[in-house]
This record gives C-alpha cells, structure tokens and sequence, in this order.
C-alpha cells in the first residue's frame, strides 16, 4: 500500500508542477524567501535565495494552483 501513496503523491506532484491552464503567478526569489520567512521556514528561505531559474518556475506553476480557492492544500 506503501507504494501506492508514493505513486499517488508523485502524479499529484506532476500535475502541479505542469501549472494552471490560463493563470499564472509570477514572484521572485527574495519574495518567495520573504514568504517562508514569515512563515518561520528559515533554513527553506535562506535556500530560495538560491534557488535556480527552473526551480522557481516550478514554484510558480504550484502556487497557480493554489490560487484558485477552490483547490484544496495537500
């Protein structure tokens, strides 16, 4: 059953990563850092200031989705 919930998490985790069809975020590094900064994530804030280009696309495409109140957090 283990591996089922891997599974499940992994294509959850794809269909975020593929973004949201006709809306987009657009952030920066320093505001993604400020974020988790807020939210107490110190060592997670220190680490998006260094974040690559395609990990913050990535970033972005999952907060689209989590935009849409609708879609409920993981």
């Amino acid at each position: 059953m283990a591996w089922f919930s891997r599974f499940s998490e992994r294509a959850e985790l794809d269909r975020l990563l593929q973004g949201k069809h006709q809306f987009r975020v657009s952030t920066s590094k320093s505001q993604v850092a400020a974020s988790l900064w807020d939210y107490g994530e110190d060592d997670l804030a220190a680490r998006a200031i260094d974040m690559s280009g395609a990990e913050l696309h990535s970033t972005e495409n999952i907060s689209a989705w989590y935009e849409d109140p609708n879609t409920p957090f993981p």
